[in-house]
């Protein structure tokens, strides 16, 4: 009898264990939805996020506008590390603006603000950014740390750092 309370008050704890970790209820947690519709669980982590279907990639995650001037620019640099490092890296690109009249010259994961989940806080418990000015990009290693978060008006000074990065982290 004494084995079977064992048994059974284990099999409870695994259980409460695990559906904490996937409540979209939790602070820690929250689902962003593609353009495309498909959903992606992220976990914000000490000095990250883990995306749970890029474990093992670097990721670099851009908020950006619809219409900043900026943003557009950097869409064929991004294109081209999307096809460059497409085996090691995944590229998102979180709107924080706009309606997305340019996400089909974006050959990479696109997410609307209005499916962003809690990214937005979860970028700003990080980082600190809050939203104003765009584009933003932040760099994630293969275990979900921030190694890169900057403003990127000037992306023609970033660019061999960015590719830099990549390739030491690959």
């Amino acid at each position: 009898m004494q084995k079977l309370k064992i048994i059974l008050i284990t099999i409870i704890s695994i259980f409460f264990t695990l559906n904490a970790k996937i409540n979209p209820a939790d602070t820690n947690h929250t689902i962003i939805t593609t353009i495309n519709g498909k959903k992606i669980e992220v976990n914000k982590i000490n000095k990250g996020f883990i995306f749970d279907k890029f474990k093992g990639k670097i990721v670099l995650l851009e908020v950006y506008g619809d219409s900043c001037p900026h943003c557009l620019r950097a869409i064929p640099f991004y294109n081209k590390l999307q096809n460059r490092y497409k085996k090691d890296i995944v590229i998102i690109a979180l709107e924080s603006y706009g309606s997305l009249n340019n996400a089909n010259r974006q050959k990479y994961i696109t997410i609307p603000k209005s499916k962003s989940g809690k990214m937005f806080k979860f970028i700003k418990d990080l980082t600190g950014y809050n939203m104003q000015m765009v584009p933003y990009l932040m760099i994630f290693d293969k275990n979900g740390k921030i190694i890169y978060n900057k403003m990127l008006f000037d992306l023609d000074k970033e660019k061999f750092k960015i590719e830099d990065l990549i390739k030491r982290h690959l």
